[in-house]
Parts: C-alpha cells; structure tokens; sequence
C-alpha cells in the first residue's frame, strides 16, 4: 500500500462517507431552485433560494469527482489484497449486488413520490410519457454510480492487462509513479486532471453550466462527460495508491489545493450569473477548463485536509462512514417525500432545508441502525453485521486497515485470516511434527512462531509455502490453496538456508524476481527500502553474510507481498543493519502486509510482534500478545547491587534463580514484593534496585519447561 501510515485510510474513509452524505445535502436543496421547471425535480418548493442553488452547485463540482478518485485508490488496494479472482467477488457482491437487489425496490417507490409532488404542483396529475425501455433509456436514479464503479472496474483490469503485457520491465509505471508523487507535491495535477474532463464538457451542445458533470442516470450506455470525468478521478486514485509518495503530497499542499478550488469555483458562479448555458467560444472553453481546476482543487483540498486531521481513529466517524453507504442507497425516496409534505408550508427556506435534512438524516440513521447494521444487509454492504448499538467514543481504535464500502475498501480486519492452518496433523515416518495445530495468521499483523529447535516451525512454514501436504487438517493462503499460483503471486518469502545465484548482482536477482509478479515495486524502491544501495550492483557472491540477508530481504519485498514469511532474517546482521531492517519490516506492517516472523532472537519478537504463537513438540502452547504471553507467567526480574551471595538468595522462597552478573544481584521471582522486603531486611547496604516485569525470553523459557 502507498501510505507509510495506514491509519491515513481512517482519513480516507472519512473523505468517501462525507462525499456520499454531501449527497443527501444535495438532493434536499433541489427542491428550492429557483426558475426550474415543474417536473425536473419532484418538488418545487414556494421559497425558493438562490444561496442553495449556489450552495449546491459548489457541491455538485467536486463530490462525485472527489469520491470516485477515493473509489479508484480503494480498488487498486483492494485487488492488490484479493487478486482479480478475489477482487471481482467482491466487487459483484459489494456493487452488482445491491444495485440489483435495491433498484427494483426504490425505483417505483421514488417514480410515486415524484408523480405526488409534480401532481401538488400543477394541481393536476402529469400526462405520462410514451415511455420503451431500451438500454440507452434505462432509468437508473441516484444509482448510476453503482452502475458507473462498475464500469469503471472492467475498464481498470482490462488496462492493466495490457500495461503488464507492455511493461514488463516496470519503467513505464516507475515513470508515472514518480509523476504523479510530483504532480500533487507542486499544484500541477490540480490542473492537468482538469484538461480531459474539459474536453469531454465541450462535447455537449447544450451545456446547462449549474449540471457541470451531467448525471448518467438514464442510460446503460457509458456516457461521454460522466465517463471522462470520473473515469479520470478514478485512474488517478489507482495511481495515487501505486505511488509512495503521493499521500504525503496532498496532505502537504492541501491548503494551496483548496485556495484554487474556491478560486475557480467562485469565478464559475459569476459566470454563471451572467451566463448560465454555454455557448460554443472562448468563455466555454474557459468555463469547461475551469470547472476541471475547481473540481480538483476541491477534491486534493479536502482529501489532503482530511489526511491532516482526520489521520486517527474516531468511533465516531467510522460509524457514520459505515453508514453512509446505506444513507446514500435509500437516501432520495426519504428526501423527496419530505419535500413533498413541506413543499407548500408558508415557512421560509431557512427553516424548512434544514428541517428537511435533519429529519431525513434522523429516519435514515435510525434505519441504519436498527434494520441495517446488526442484520444481514449490513453484513452485505459493509461486510459485517453489528451485534451492538454505535460505538462509544471511547472505543479503541481497531488496527488499521482498507475501509470497505461502494469504493471498493475493506473495513476492519475482516472474518477471514490472510493465512490459516486448521487442525493440522503432518507426520515424518513414526515422528508427529505438528499435532492437530491451529494457527491463523490476520491481516496487517506480525504473527512471531516461537519454538525450541524441532517444535514443528519449519514444518508449519513449509505447509504455508506449498513445499509439503498436511496429513490432516485444512492450510489455506490468502483464501485458498498454498499450492494456487493465484494465491501464491502474493507471497513473499525469506528463508534462513538459501543461497542465490552467485554471479548475479543483487539488483539482478531483484529484477529476476520481479518479473514473476504481476504488480511488483519499481526497482529502484525495492532498493531503498532493503538498503542495499551501497552494494546493489556487487556479485552476490562476493556480499558479506549480512550483506546476503539484505539483498534476500529485497527479493522476498520485491513483489509487493501480502503475506511475507521470514525465517530469521537478522543472523549475520550488525545493530544498525538489524535497526534498519526492523523499521522496514515496521513499514510494511504499516502499509497492510501481514508477517510470519520465526526467530531465535526473542528481543526481535518483542520489538515486532502484533501477536505471539508458542510450538513445542508439535502443539501450540500458548498465543496472544507479548503482554499476554508475560502475563501467563507470574515472574519478575530483580536487580541491583547487594553483599548477598547468589547461592543463598536462590533459596528463599518466591526465588526461581539468582546469579551475580556484571557486580550485580539479578534474580527472578515469582513473589516479588516479598522478595524485595527480605532482600532490604537482609542487606540494608543494598543499592540500585530495580524490578520489572518479565521479558519475552523468561516467559518463553517457562512455557517450554512447562510443556516439556
């Protein structure tokens, strides 16, 4: 993932729920615009306000753009996680599914409510149209932007079929990486993204300037403008999640971003004023380039406000982010009908649009909350169901990860572990390696698989990779069979015994790599990141052994891996290679990729570790945090200066060991506070004194001695 922070998806999430709630703002002021014709909307209200119809125009510029760019970084996320099979899944049951299922359902609901209120406007029933239903005729509603994703996905997989087909060498998308991270660091994409979209508006003859984008909501066919334009949005979002870089760049110039957008937008409204339907010559052609600058200046605005301080976790705003799906689906019946009922009342518009949206807002967060979230079309739209109410503010925050929603995210950890073993039984002749083990490896974790040498770690890894069959029991990566290239393509692996060719360089064995991945990191970033610039270009062969572990760390990360094995992969390093490499391994978890770690060093596991399994003799032991594995042993550790031998310490009560090391008294207990006293009692000359918890190594010592 692009992102050195994944918390920085919270943010983004934030940005999608609040471009589909701008939505509903929307929709609830049409009904006061004034001059529209009876019938271009189900309602027109008797106060009409020329401040919402500019308000609303300022909206309608940017917030469908805004959330297809955050559409199209989701989709490139989600498909790196699922791979195409699994993206596609998906997406059919995250999109296809519901416009299929709630069209049919809200679409004559919203055609009675617009008849009811162009009725109570005309005093007369409207004469019906002479209506054939074809495809270029096909009355989507507010539900085109289903149908556009949709659209758009088929669109995104077929060129990136082709870009992997062209570019195997990866220079092309390392090109367009590095110009996109500069586009948004320097204000350049807020101009360029503009210049496709202004050709494609200088396509419609009749351009009433208030529709800026006109809405495909009539036909099956793609549409021009609409196609253009958010198909840019949405290109651009993959290519900013394709881009290190590129999030750090929009949170930094968000204010420049947001300054440009209010700029052109407010020279799109005098405009307007003065001109409201273009015509062909030079003030369309700057009106149609400067609609593309507002909308983008708006969207890299707010996204790179929202990256700024929205970064963190909020119950609060993942909550109404989970709901703004289903608010946006059921949104307009609700909307229309309450305009209706207020259309006539003699109050002025001050008071009823906000008396429309709140209310709506109410119905349609109480609907969430009890018919939606806790039942089976949350689980369908969201991908879970809620068995509680909200969550409180003071929730902790879940780690981070994809939100998952219309735009293709994946919110939360998921049901389903990146990595399992089920009941795993695998035998060697007479010799039980594992023993009816389950193991699940959840995404963006480090999972450390601690063990004495012949617990069965290797032997687990092994069924991971492919390398051997189960007797017993089900292994499964990334949803499917070890043994399945799909699934396989997004594996990264790291072994303590291996050797690499020694004639090549390090940069060559990367390259070599890499072109066994269909998204595999540019080259050079592979570099950067494992730190071996130095010593790229040097015959393996000729590496130092730490030099080795590093250019095998660049191989294993060079795919782009969801789920990287690494079985020690600091022997032979010196501290500030092993600190190096610690903090790469930080960033991947960061950016979503889940870890295997199996390790002799325990101060590793502790530095790294989300979570801890224990193997002895075939069984896992013990799991969970590192705290939780110090807290399964009741020990702490003493230390200071005393005249006491270490021999008669070691036999008082509480006192599991004691030793003299470096002039001082180290001791481990299970009592220490006792300890302490009888030690101050015995020795009043005694200095230094320190106790702490338990290490990771002493409770690894006394759950193997245990088990034993």
């Amino acid at each position: 993932m692009n992102t050195s922070d994944s918390q920085r998806l919270h943010a983004l999430d934030a940005v999608r729920g609040f471009a589909l709630l701008l939505g509903v703002a929307f929709h609830a002021a049409l009904s006061f615009m004034p001059g529209w014709p009876p019938g271009i909307w189900a309602m027109n209200d008797h106060s009409p306000s020329a401040f919402l119809s500019d308000a609303a125009f300022v909206t309608h510029v940017f917030r469908m753009s805004l959330f297809f760019f955050i559409a199209g970084f989701f989709a490139r996320l989600l498909h790196q996680k699922l791979g195409t099979g699994g993206f596609w899944k998906n997406r059919l049951l995250r999109i296809a599914v519901p416009l299929l299922i709630f069209w049919p359902l809200l679409y004559p609901l919203i055609g009675f409510i617009w008849v009811t209120g162009i009725t109570k406007v005309l005093g007369a029933p409207p004469p019906m149209p002479d209506f054939k239903l074809t495809p270029a005729t096909f009355p989507l509603a507010h539900l085109w932007f289903l149908y556009q994703l949709l659209v758009l996905y088929v669109g995104a997989m077929a060129v990136r079929a082709v870009v992997d087909r062209l570019d195997g060498a990866q220079k092309l998308r390392g090109f367009v990486d590095r110009a996109v991270e500069f586009s948004v660091r320097n204000p350049v994409a807020v101009f360029l993204l503009g210049i496709p979209l202004a050709f494609a508006l200088l396509t419609i003859p009749m351009w009433f300037y208030w529709t800026g984008i006109p809405t495909p909501e009539h036909s099956l066919v793609p549409q021009i403008p609409a196609t253009v334009g958010y198909g840019t949005a949405f290109v651009f979002g993959w290519l900013v999640h394709r881009s290190r870089g590129a999030l750090e760049g929009i949170s930094r110039s968000w204010l420049l971003h947001l300054v440009i957008g209010c700029i052109a937008t407010a020279w799109l409204i005098h405009v307007m004023k003065v001109s409201p339907m273009a015509q062909p010559g030079q003030l369309k052609n700057s009106f149609a380039f400067a609609f593309g600058v507002a909308a983008w200046g708006w969207s890299l605005g707010l996204t790179g406000a929202a990256l700024r301080f929205l970064s963190g976790y909020s119950a609060a705003r993942r909550y109404v982010a989970d709901a703004s799906y289903w608010i946006y689906l059921a949104h307009l019946p609700v909307v229309a009908a309450i305009q209706v009922w207020v259309g006539h009342w003699p109050l002025h518009w001050g008071i009823k649009y906000p008396f429309i949206l709140v209310t709506s807002f109410a119905i349609l967060f109480a609907s969430y909350h009890w018919l939606v979230r806790p039942t089976l079309i949350g689980q369908l739209l969201n991908g879970r169901r809620h068995r509680g109410g909200a969550p409180s503010p003071s929730t902790p925050a879940p780690p981070s990860t994809p939100p998952r929603g219309p735009d293709g995210g994946d919110r939360g950890r998921g049901d389903a572990p990146v990595a399992e073993l089920r009941g795993i039984t695998k035998k060697f002749g007479a010799v039980t390696a594992l023993n009816g083990i389950d193991i699940q490896v959840r995404s963006g974790e480090l999972l450390a698989v601690l063990g004495p040498n012949g617990a069965g770690k290797s032997t687990a890894i092994s069924l991971w990779l492919g390398l051997a069959d189960a007797d017993a029991g089900e292994v499964t990566l990334l949803g499917g069979s070890p043994r399945d290239v799909a699934h396989r393509q997004g594996l990264g692996v790291m072994m303590q015994d291996v050797e690499l060719p020694k004639e090549l360089s390090a940069r060559e064995q990367i390259r070599l790599a890499s072109s066994y991945y269909s998204d595999p990191l540019p080259l050079e970033e592979t570099i950067r990141r494992a730190g071996i610039a130095a010593f790229a270009d040097k015959a393996y062969g000729k590496l130092s052994g730490g030099q080795k572990r590093l250019a095998q760390f660049a191989v294993a990360i060079c795919g782009q891996p969801r789920v990287l094995f690494l079985d020690e992969p600091t022997v032979g390093l010196d501290v500030q290679a092993r600190e190096a490499l610690w903090n790469s391994i930080r960033k991947l978890l960061a950016a979503g990729c889940s870890i295997v770690l199996t390790t002799h060093y325990l101060e590793e596991a502790e530095a790294l570790a989300n979570r801890v399994a224990v193997i002895t003799k075939g069984k896992v032991i013990a799991s969970g945090s590192v705290d939780d594995m110090r807290a399964l042993v009741a020990r702490r550790q003493i230390s200071c200066q005393s005249k006491l031998g270490a021999h008669d310490v070691a036999a008082w009560p509480g006192v599991i060991e004691a030793r003299i090391d470096r002039d001082r008294l180290q001791i481990t207990a299970t009592d220490a506070e006792d300890v302490v006293r009888r030690l101050l009692a015995a020795d009043p000359t005694v200095a230094r004194l320190e106790v702490r918890q338990a290490g990771l190594n002493e409770a690894f010592n006394e759950l193997t001695k245990e088990a034993a």
